[in-house]
């Protein structure tokens, strides 16, 4: 989880509605599209995990598709926190923004050296978790307004939640040749930062519900993709 916040609430409504069963643990892998990656990628060297999950609160970019107060397993994941600004169309005023596959600059190049060998995949700015609709969009800063809503899913039509640590975990999972499963409790619509209108508790309790289920169903049967709960 990228807080202690989201991990105390969590872990508070885990005991209160399923208090016969232990909770998982829950490591912080930081706030934010740089330390997750880095501190994700520093549990894997220690730990070697089969498998992460990364758990926190999200925002919809469609509460009707994915409503305010439900929770996500998320397919894949992108990020528009890599690229560059050239001028104009689409967005005259702020130029048009590049991403990695259109500059030509993939941000893993295919055949990179790592210690484990070489990788043999390239990354720009998308990843497949699994086979599911579901798609989250990672960002540097959480938007602000609906027009910043409105723009980064015009770049990114497939998306339906925001965060800010999915795709840097993913890439760190990827890396590492470990799987990775994300789950998000959607508490706004993206873009609304009137924090009135939230549903943290809400949403943590259906992450709370999601991520048991999962864990259960992975037991015994092959596990759910693109699930809102």
């Amino acid at each position: 989880m990228p807080t202690d916040f989201e991990r105390r609430r969590f872990l508070s409504i885990w005991n209160d509605e399923i208090p016969e069963h232990s909770p998982p643990d829950i490591y912080l892998c930081g706030f934010g599209p740089v330390a997750s990656g880095i501190v994700t990628a520093q549990w894997l060297a220690e730990r070697r995990p089969v498998e992460v999950v990364l758990c926190g609160i999200g925002g919809t970019f469609d509460p009707v598709l994915a409503p305010v107060g439900t929770a996500v397993e998320i397919g894949h994941v992108a990020t528009d926190t890599v690229g560059a600004q050239s001028r104009g169309a689409p967005f005259p005023e702020l130029g048009k923004w590049e991403l990695p596959s259109e500059m030509g600059f993939p941000q893993i190049p295919s055949g990179l050296s790592l210690p484990a060998g070489p990788f043999e995949s390239k990354v720009d700015q998308e990843l497949v978790l699994r086979q599911g609709s579901l798609g989250l969009l990672t960002v540097g800063i959480a938007s602000g307004s609906r027009a910043t809503a409105l723009e980064r899913r015009k770049r990114f039509p497939g998306v339906l939640v925001e965060d800010m640590e999915g795709f840097s975990v993913a890439l760190a999972c990827r890396l590492a040749g470990v799987r990775c499963s994300i789950y998000r409790g959607l508490t706004n619509e993206v873009g609304d930062r009137n924090v009135a209108n939230w549903q943290v508790d809400q949403s943590l309790r259906s992450l709370v519900q999601l991520v048991f289920r999962a864990a259960v169903a992975s037991q015994t049967e092959p596990r759910p993709e693109g699930k809102i709960q």
